[in-house]
């Protein structure tokens, strides 16, 4: 599915992807063929289903995450995505590393981040600025 389309169709089988619940699926933008699941254990996999009966793991996130994943998005271009946990922490992740990411906890105290050091373009050469500001 996507902006223009739906497909209505059947399961065609299905796999093992987590050990516990899938709480986010993200079909990437540039390649219909790769997928991502986050899960209620707090990681994020990226899967190639080519293989139709046994989609291919490419990539899974590292568990540093106590939250569980609810969404997932990704970039025009699929270099980043971006995963949030419960509301209180999302996690940057560049694609073509997919092991390490950059993490904000939005339980910390009011602060800036300037993570244009970390992501030297984000989309069309634009610097991404992230100020928190949480009410209590």
């Amino acid at each position: 599915m996507d902006d223009e389309h739906l497909i209505v169709g059947r399961a065609g089988g299905r796999f093992d992807a987590h050990e516990n619940d899938v709480k986010a699926i993200y079909c990437s933008k540039v390649n219909p063929n790769l997928f991502y699941t986050g899960c209620s254990d707090g990681l994020c996999k990226m899967w190639d289903n080519r293989m139709l009966n046994n989609p291919i793991l490419l990539a899974i996130s590292s568990r540093n995450n106590n939250y569980p994943i609810m969404h997932i998005d990704g970039d025009s271009y699929d270099r980043y995505i971006v995963t949030t946990s419960g509301g209180v922490k999302f996690n940057i992740w560049d694609v073509r590393r997919f092991s390490e990411n950059i993490s904000f906890d939005m339980q910390q105290q009011q602060q800036e981040i300037n993570i244009s050091d970390e992501i030297g373009r984000f989309d069309r050469g634009y610097l991404l600025y992230v100020k928190f500001i949480l009410c209590q």
